[in-house]
């Protein structure tokens, strides 16, 4: 009588699943240096049509579209020597541009008109960071802290709508002493600073840290958001 041998269970091979080469965190890719580029040297063209534009639209009251025709139409018309004053400023601009792109290149940063470091300048956060950058809530004016706290008091009071509680808020902030506005003046003003603290911890980090203490790059802006959803919805 032949015993039959359990077959044998085929060996567990391990499958490499081949791994993607990481991509770099969001937080991270924020946290690079945004490098400011010089602008763009302006044709001759551009620079008459903007000069031509402005007289128009002042001396014979055109419409921008109509204007920027009536412009178009005259600088086809010009001679190379009418043209001359315009080509001057362009090959002037041109020189500061490749003369603000080799600062860059050598210095990190270029000299701006005015005399600074373009690294001093301001630069919206969505243009560093991209559009859906969540950036900080500007800070609240003394006047919208007061009808917050006081709209729906006077609604509720006064039996009255919205609009009107609106309206009489205004009126009683037109009456209120300095002292009376004080408590007001004063949230504005801490209110400012954290509005200032986020841009800079915004500016440095890629991100500032919200009123619940997540990090502002885990959210994406509304704006944004509404925009695609908008699209999603056509589609």
């Amino acid at each position: 009588m032949s015993i039959e041998t359990p077959a044998e269970k085929p060996k567990a091979t391990k499958v490499k699943i081949p791994i993607l080469k990481e991509e770099k965190k969001e937080e991270e890719k924020k946290k690079e240096a945004f490098v400011l580029k010089p602008k763009k040297s302006t044709s001759a063209w551009i620079y008459f049509n903007s000069e031509t534009v402005a007289k128009l639209k002042a001396e014979q009251k055109m419409e921008q579209k109509a204007a920027f025709g009536k412009s178009a139409e005259i600088w086809k018309g010009l001679s190379d020597v009418d043209k001359e004053p315009y080509s001057a400023k362009a090959k002037d601009d041109e020189l500061r541009y490749k003369k603000q792109l080799k600062e860059l290149e050598e210095k990190g940063y270029f000299t701006t008109a005015e005399g600074g470091k373009s690294s001093d300048l301001y630069v919206d956060p969505k243009k560093k960071y991209g559009e859906d950058c969540m950036v900080p809530k500007k800070p609240l004016s003394a006047y919208l802290f007061y009808t917050t706290a006081n709209v729906n008091k006077i609604k509720e009071k006064e039996n009255c709508t919205h609009s009107e509680s609106m309206k009489k808020c205004g009126q009683i902030w037109n009456t209120l002493s300095t002292d009376d506005r004080k408590i007001y003046d004063d949230k504005h003003a801490e209110d400012a600073k954290r509005y200032q603290n986020q841009l800079v911890e915004l500016d440095k980090e890629g991100f500032f840290i919200m009123p619940d203490g997540s990090k502002s790059s885990a959210h994406k802006s509304k704006l944004k958001k509404r925009a695609k959803d908008k699209k999603e919805e056509k589609a």
